[in-house]
C-alpha cells in the first residue's frame, strides 16, 4: 500500500487492481453489471489483510453515505420496524384472504 503511494497511485486506482487481482472488474462493479455486494466481500477475503482493510472500510463508507443520501431524499425503506406499545387497536374491521389453492372453484 505505501510503496503504490510512493509510486503516485491514489487509492482508487490501487483499489481496481486489487479487486481485478480477484477477478472483478470494478468498472462493471460500478456501472451496477457486475454489482454483486456478497460476491464482492467474499473476493475481498483474498486480498492482503491490509487491502481487506482499506477496500471494506471504503465500501462502508460508500454505504454510509447511499443511506445518508436516501433518508435525505426520502427514498430509504427502513424494512422491518418494531413497533412499540401494550396494545394493537385495529382502526376499521380487518380484511381477511382466504386462498383455497389453485384448484379450489
Amino acid at each position: 500500500v505505501e510503496s503504490s503511494k510512493a509510486k503516485g497511485l491514489n487509492f482508487l486506482i490501487a483499489a481496481k487492481f486489487w479487486v481485478f487481482d480477484c477477478g472483478l472488474k470494478a468498472d462493471d462493479m460500478a456501472n451496477g453489471k457486475d454489482a454483486d455486494v456478497p460476491r464482492f466481500l467474499n473476493r475481498c477475503l483474498g486480498m492482503k489483510l491490509k487491502q481487506q482493510k482499506q477496500m471494506t472500510q471504503y465500501f462502508y463508507n460508500a454505504l454510509e453515505f447511499t443511506i445518508k443520501e436516501a433518508k435525505r431524499n426520502g427514498t430509504y425503506d427502513v424494512g422491518i420496524k418494531t413497533l412499540s406499545g401494550r396494545e394493537v387497536k385495529f382502526a376499521d374491521k380487518p380484511r381477511v384472504f382466504h386462498f383455497g389453492g389453485i384448484d379450489a372453484k
